[in-house]
């Protein structure tokens, strides 16, 4: 398991498999363990709302199991901070469990990366999305 340490000692859980993340204290953390990330890929579940002219327009839910919301709460364990994509986080919300977990967050991007790449962001590390 990755885990990464800012610059004033705080840890961070990266739960991204597919790249790591540049930090605005100017370090930098490796991608996770794919088997570790895969644990919490979202179930959707979708509702047919209406069709409007041939097209189904359709209602998504990204949702945790029971098991992946216990696997999380061990993983919050582990660091100072666990860093999830924001779906993770908006499931969290939906779910109505995202108080229980106070130190899952997604990013927010400094201002100067916003619009830049995937890869080219930069993590401001004083405006963590909560």
């Amino acid at each position: 398991m990755n885990i990464h340490t800012l610059s004033n000692g705080a840890t961070v859980l990266v739960m991204s498999p597919s790249h790591g993340f540049k930090f605005s204290d100017g370090t930098s953390a490796d991608p996770q363990a794919t088997a570790i990330c895969d644990r919490l890929t979202l179930k959707r579940e979708t509702q047919w709302v209406r069709t409007i002219k041939g097209m189904a327009l359709n209602s998504m839910r990204m949702l945790l199991s029971d098991e992946q919301l216990d696997f999380l709460a061990e993983m919050t364990k582990e660091a100072d901070l666990v860093l999830v994509p924001f779906p993770v986080l908006a499931s969290l919300r939906e779910q109505g469990v995202r108080d229980r977990f106070p130190n899952v967050v997604a990013f927010n991007a400094t201002a100067e990366t916003q619009r830049s790449a995937p890869a080219d962001k930069v993590v401001d590390v004083n405006n963590w999305s909560y």
